[in-house]
């Protein structure tokens, strides 16, 4: 009569007694190629998309790359523009370097959700290192970056998530060794690179223009109006703390921006709050405030949204920043 195991850890089971290594073997080799033919045919399809699978964002990867190579090949750019989503919609490069008859080049570094905690892990460490040194820095950061907001928070928290920013908390990836790991990173990118949106970012310089047109304007629920009044987060002003120390030890002309908005009494608070901090750090750092938050040579329909502007409203806000006195003073310096 046939008999079962009643078990797999029935002592029938566990018997090495009939224990084959050739067919074990066999099968760890089977195993190993199938791995090795999975991490080629990986690594052919995700090439394209090179160093871009450990950033937060393709388009971000594709503006901090082609930056990189720049400052690789000596040529880095002479003015940078940093910051969040405001510094990447609001301020065009190519119009700057136009401006100036095409002796200034300029690259646009701003990322959406790039809000101080994010920006410390992003931007910052460019600054602190030193090895490269702009004429010019011009940072823009919504002045509501700087509350514990919820919604700061998480945006934050998308960026600090990304391999880029992991590595530079020594978190070992795996993607660093193989290509399996990294292709659903890598997704995004080629999406990218197949629709050409890659070749728009760098003949823009990092710029990419907002789609639609101006005065797309969402109210903030009741509960983040509340907030806005709060005071600032000491952690995130530590961090434009260290952004001035670097400029300053480097050498660096810096103009801080406070973006233009279309008026909301809501955000006055936050906006009065930052600027005021940014004035008592002026005797110390030398640099330059811009306050653009009620600017008269923006009209509604030069905004896309309630802190950003159309590509025409980008033009004439970048073209204004070219005509400050310190700009022009920073830029006619010989000096690196």
């Amino acid at each position: 009569m046939k008999t079962y195991r009643s078990s797999i850890f029935s002592f029938d089971t566990l018997d090495l007694h009939n224990f084959q290594p050739f067919l074990v073997a066999r099968m760890l080799v089977c195993i190993g190629a199938l791995l090795l033919a999975a991490e080629l045919t990986c690594g052919f399809v995700a090439a394209p998309a090179g160093r871009l699978w450990q950033y937060w964002t393709p388009e971000a990867g594709v503006s901090f790359e082609e930056f990189r190579h720049f400052c690789d090949k000596g040529e880095s750019p002479h003015v940078w523009f940093i910051g969040d989503s405001t510094a990447h919609a609001n301020l065009v490069p190519i119009v700057f370097s136009d401006q100036f008859g095409g002796k200034v080049s300029a690259w646009n570094l701003g990322t959406s959700g790039n809000f101080p905690l994010a920006f410390q892990r992003t931007t910052l460490p460019l600054l602190e290192d030193g090895s490269i040194r702009p004429k010019l820095l011009v940072i823009s950061l919504i002045t509501s970056g700087f509350l514990e907001l919820g919604s700061n928070v998480k945006s934050e928290s998308a960026i600090l998530s990304s391999p880029y920013c992991q590595k530079q908390n020594g978190v070992f990836l795996l993607g660093d060794w193989s290509y399996l790991a990294r292709l659903r990173f890598c997704l995004g990118a080629l999406r990218l690179i197949k629709q050409g949106k890659d070749r728009s970012i760098i003949e823009g310089r990092g710029y990419s223009s907002t789609s639609g047109s101006g005065s797309g304007v969402a109210e903030l629920p009741n509960s983040a109006q509340a907030r806005l009044s709060s005071e600032l987060s000491p952690p995130r002003l530590e961090v434009l703390r260290r952004m001035l120390t670097a400029s300053k030890k480097h050498n660096l002309r810096l103009v801080f921006i406070l973006p233009p908005s279309l008026e909301n009494d809501i955000r006055r608070a936050p906006h009065q709050s930052v600027k005021a901090f940014l004035e008592t750090q002026q005797e110390e750092f030398e640099f330059a405030i811009y306050d653009s938050w009620e600017s008269s040579y923006l009209q509604r329909e030069d905004f896309f949204d309630r802190n950003h502007l159309t590509t025409e409203g980008a033009k004439k806000f970048t073209h204004a920043i070219g005509e400050l006195p310190f700009v022009i003073e920073s830029l006619q310096s010989s000096d690196r």
